[in-house]
């Protein structure tokens, strides 16, 4: 099935566009049906480097993303720090920092 998320001739995809503008919306659609990984991580430094908190939080709940991730030698932390903007930079910021500290907590056993 064709999602309409094949990549540009330069291999960004609609996701990544979409993810870049702050449209969340049309991400939330195209996700479902996508399952590169690293269309999806560029997508996900892409958001977090534009400051769009609400596509970050999106992009970070996709089964095959890694919120530890580096994209060209940046931490996803990193790029959301350099978002022009305090506002953004620090909403990207708040939604990366919960999920890296979700991804290292171990679940508690359940007492028998």
């Amino acid at each position: 099935m064709f999602c309409g998320n094949a990549p540009s001739s330069w291999g960004d995809t609609p996701l990544m566009y979409a993810c870049n503008n702050g449209h969340t919306k049309a991400a939330a659609e195209f996700l479902p049906y996508l399952t590169d990984p690293d269309s999806i991580t560029k997508a996900l430094f892409w958001s977090a480097g534009s400051g769009h908190a609400a596509c970050v939080g999106l992009i970070l709940q996709h089964a095959t993303v890694d919120v530890n991730a580096k994209y060209m030698g940046e931490t996803l932390l990193f790029k959301a720090g350099k978002c022009a903007g305090t506002a953004k930079r620090l909403a990207a910021m708040s939604v990366i920092s919960t999920a890296r500290l979700r991804s290292s907590i171990e679940p508690i056993p359940k007492v028998a």
